[in-house]
């Protein structure tokens, strides 16, 4: 990346930050933010909680304030109620709700604690369409704040609040980076799972067509592509279907062994024969003068249809002028490719006028390594790169089938040929393509794995940002394995539930290189 390119993208990012810290001109002050002793993240299958608060002393309000992010698009949740409830076991405890937001994503709960003790600590969400109960754990309210100075001289004596370490300020070495620079930016998180992952063989493949799923149509006599007879001849990119009528061949009237002369040989013949059957039911025709007339007919009849054998015309007479023309058919049903002549021009025997592809199923012609060839077995599915589109094609392990093995190995390219048949949605494989195929084989082996977009390669060094609190993220090397499906094997750096940033990562890099970036927090 150019140097000035990599500057205005560092630039544009840190005024993003800068704006979302001053965002509504809230400042830290105001909302307490020294006072913030603890903070805890938490999940639920559809919020991400974060919160921060201070200690609980008697007389003295506490200050919740409580960070709600929709987990469908890691934005700020904007409405609904949030309740801070303190249980101590005996049905005294104490509820204080806070109505709406502060603004997006955040609200505030002041909590005035009256009695010393022991509670379980419990916020609640409601909104119109969701309710969520998040049970933080057992926190301990002070008579006086004298009685918390003295405990922390002793640290058994301090209730764990269930806290993130690393919050506040991104932990010894973390990365700090605020809810409102991540809902103002592009950004995601997902937990690390454990898959199943399939090992798979890299390939270049051409795309080809079926051998059902091609056909040029032949013309099989010479002639002329009469403007008349061709008001809807088929043009390229046309659907058509299998018998559908395609463009009209006027064979000349006149030539020794032409098309026309064949035809009305045998169409008299065909009358003869046809008269001397209904002479012959009433015997009025002797036998042998019989099958010299039906073996004439019959050689007419042969000579006739051979020219027609294997292609797809029939002849059509026009009732007012006896003109005999060939209609073409399409032999197969698909999409018109290629039109190879133009209303008005003269074509010889034998002659492609057209070709016709259904795309719906094709062929991969790939070339494996020796090294692969023997691995493939029964491929349990396979990823597809196609030129020009992001998004790669997936093909599952019933919609991909083997055709055929090469069994001549090439010497120069040390490859053999394998041919994989599979459906093609939407037409995105192009006959004559040349993609990018990830076959997965039928090894396979369990893993924890993340996406293809958390890995980041730098320098020769392979890392990912985990989320180790809800403003909190740290920088972590990893080993990586097997790649299939999107999913990248992890071997080393990471464990299960840890979750991984998939969207965003750059801009947590680069609030990794400031430590202008982050503060002043705007609570």
């Amino acid at each position: 990346m150019r140097p000035n390119l990599k500057f205005f993208i560092l630039f544009t990012v840190m005024l993003l930050f800068s704006c979302a810290a001053d965002d509504h001109g809230v400042s830290e002050e105001e909302h307490g933010h020294e006072d913030h002793t603890a903070a805890v993240t938490m999940w639920s299958d559809s919020l991400e909680l974060f919160m921060e608060y201070g200690h609980l002393i008697v007389g003295q309000k506490t200050e919740f304030v409580v960070h709600l992010t929709r987990l469908a698009d890691f934005g700020p949740l904007n409405e609904g109620n949030v309740t801070v409830q303190l249980d101590d076991g005996s049905g005294e405890g104490l509820e204080v709700t806070s109505e709406a937001p502060l603004r997006k994503g955040i609200w505030k709960v002041e909590v005035p604690v009256s009695k010393a003790g022991e509670y379980h600590l419990r916020i609640i969400c409601r909104t119109p369409i969701l309710s969520e109960v998040f049970e933080i754990g057992h926190v301990k309210a002070w008579a006086t704040l004298e009685d918390l100075e003295l405990a922390e001289g002793h640290s058994e004596e301090i209730v764990d609040h269930g806290h993130d370490e690393a919050d506040h300020e991104g932990g010894e070495g973390g990365i700090t980076f605020l809810k409102e620079q991540q809902w103002n930016t592009e950004f995601g998180v997902e937990p690390v799972r454990l898959v199943t992952m399939h090992s798979s063989i890299p390939a270049i493949a051409e795309v080809l067509p079926r051998q059902q799923g091609y056909a040029d149509v032949v013309t099989p006599v010479e002639g002329f592509i009469n403007v008349l007879h061709n008001q809807d001849m088929a043009t390229p990119g046309r659907r058509v279907e299998s018998g559908e009528r395609l463009l009209a061949v006027c064979p000349p009237l006149e030539g020794t062994g032409s098309w026309t002369e064949r035809h009305l040989g045998y169409m008299r013949a065909k009358r003869e024969f046809e008269r001397a059957e209904r002479l012959l039911q009433r015997d009025a025709i002797a036998k042998r003068d019989y099958e010299e007339i039906r073996q004439k007919y019959l050689v007419e009849r042969s000579s006739y249809e051979m020219i027609l054998k294997g292609s797809s015309a029939e002849p059509v007479e026009v009732e007012e002028t006896g003109e005999v023309h060939l209609e073409l058919k399409a032999p197969i049903s698909g999409i018109v490719s290629v039109v190879d002549v133009v209303p008005g021009q003269t074509i010889t025997a034998g002659q492609k006028l057209m070709t016709i592809i259904d795309p719906a199923a094709v062929w991969l012609r790939a070339s494996l390594f020796e090294r692969d060839y023997y691995r493939i077995g029964n491929p349990e599915g396979a990823m597809i790169v196609i030129p020009g589109r992001d998004a790669s094609l997936l093909i599952g392990k019933n919609d991909l089938k083997i055709v055929s093995k090469g069994e001549l190995f090439d010497r120069s390219s040390r490859t053999i040929p394998i041919i994989f048949e599979t459906d093609n949605p939407g037409g995105l494989l192009k006959i004559g393509q040349i993609v990018q195929m990830e076959i997965y084989t039928s090894e396979a082996i369990n893993s924890i794995a993340v996406r293809e977009e958390c890995i980041i390669d730098e320098d020769y060094v392979t890392y990912v940002f985990v989320q180790i609190g809800g403003e909190s993220f740290e920088k972590r090397l990893v080993k990586t394995g097997a790649r299939a499906r999107g999913m990248v094997a992890i071997l080393e750096g990471l464990t299960e539930d840890e979750r991984v940033v998939t969207i965003g990562a750059y801009s947590v890099k680069l609030a990794s290189t400031s430590k202008d970036i982050g503060h002043p927090h705007v609570h």
